[in-house]
């Protein structure tokens, strides 16, 4: 499948039931956890924020992320010495510092991946960052459009160039990145071994 291909299925399947309710999930998720994840506020995030953000349902009456569903695997990590993790996140959302050097920065944070990574850059600005996890990887090498030779890179070389080429999927093809990042499932599960 290519990516025009998935796109159109995307598309069409946008203009159902799922796409009406996926674009509402979204929205509320954004609502929710965009103001909590901007920098001027990120002193103030809670572990019971932080921790909901990290679900797919939520909990402690937030509505999880409703989109990413294993970004929780290193929350006790993450959330055990909550001041560190603020303050680390504080520097991480701190647009006046290359993405690359934020990357590597916040990657001493341990249990900080990609997958979690991501969608918190997304969320803070959400027009600016794309997500980058396992589904986009397989799905950018199995269309060809994953950086030759980078297989193996850290996040913070990787990202970058990545984060380029969703911008232009998501420019070319008129898709926030929420719904680019449905691209990935669809043209992985046809290219399945």
């Amino acid at each position: 499948m290519t990516v025009e291909e998935a796109v159109e299925k995307l598309k069409q399947k946008m203009k159902t039931y799922w796409g009406e309710q996926e674009r509402k999930r979204e929205q509320m998720v954004l609502e929710q956890y965009g103001p909590i994840f901007k920098r001027e506020n990120i002193q103030n995030l809670t572990k019971e924020q932080f921790l909901s953000f990290l679900t797919f349902k939520g909990k402690y009456g937030y509505c999880g992320n409703r989109h990413w569903k294993h970004i929780a695997r290193h929350s006790g990590e993450l959330t055990r010495d909550m001041k560190k993790l603020r303050k680390g996140l504080d520097k991480f959302l701190d647009e006046s510092i290359d993405i690359s050097v934020r990357l590597r920065d916040i990657k001493q944070i341990k249990g900080f991946g990609k997958a979690t990574l991501t969608p918190i850059l997304y969320i803070s600005s959400p027009e600016k960052y794309g997500i980058f996890n396992k589904k986009t990887k397989k799905g950018m090498i199995n269309t060809g459009i994953y950086p030759q030779g980078m297989e193996g890179a850290p996040i913070y070389e990787i990202y970058p160039i990545i984060n380029e080429k969703l911008h232009n999927l998501k420019k070319k093809y008129n898709l926030s990145f929420w719904f680019v990042d449905c691209l990935w499932p669809m043209i992985n599960r046809v290219f399945k071994p």
